[in-house]
């Protein structure tokens, strides 16, 4: 198969064919998620060369296992895998407690709402309801 045919696929498609042994599969999905990821990594921690090294070991990990099945979302897989990469190295630095608790928050109160819509008395009544249905999410509705 040539690259460029490759690069056309599904990820899932991608992804069985790495299950196949395929390596330049997971080639091109490491290719075509890399942005994605130092972006998504970046969000957990600002050093870049950390983030980098994190995606590294991800795809060492994923080349390296042998529980690996079919999965529809490759993209939400990768994310995933890369947020655990990130915390065990980071947990095992001590430098966070707990990134889903701490990364994921918006804090809104009432003052802001009103400065921002003191003369929209229907957008500050919508910007408030936003809130409070933003705080009855649970925290992985919230990361989504």
């Amino acid at each position: 198969m040539r690259k460029t045919q490759y690069e056309n696929m599904r990820d899932s498609t991608l992804w069985d064919l790495f299950l196949k042994g395929d390596m330049t599969a997971l080639s091109v999905l490491y290719k075509e998620h890399y942005n994605l990821l130092i972006n998504f990594g970046m969000k957990y921690c600002p050093e870049i060369e950390f983030v980098k090294d994190c995606i590294q070991d991800t795809f060492v990990k994923i080349c390296s296992s042998s529980r690996l099945s079919p999965i529809a979302y490759v993209r939400s897989y990768l994310l995933t895998a890369l947020k655990n990469t990130i915390s065990d190295r980071l947990s095992g630095s001590r430098l966070v407690d707990d990134l889903d608790e701490h990364f994921f928050e918006l804090y809104i109160d009432d003052s802001g709402l009103e400065e921002l819509f003191r003369d929209d008395d229907e957008s500050l009544r919508l910007s408030r309801r936003l809130v409070e249905a933003y705080g009855n999410l649970r925290g992985n509705q919230r990361m989504a």
